[in-house]
């Protein structure tokens, strides 16, 4: 099993990916939604948080 660091990155999740899931999922601007979830299950996101 390769770590994190080995690891390609296949796919990159932009704000505009996660828009359009929520939009799919049917909430709206207005709408309150907890994820708990973690990041690197949406793949890659630029800005997101590192394991050290």
């Amino acid at each position: 099993m390769t770590n994190w660091q080995e690891r390609e990155i296949t796919r990159v999740t932009t704000a505009i990916d996660l828009y359009d899931l929520f939009d799919r999922l049917g909430l709206r601007a207005t709408d309150s939604c907890l994820v708990h979830t973690s990041l690197s299950a949406f793949g890659y996101i630029p800005g997101g948080s590192r394991r050290w």
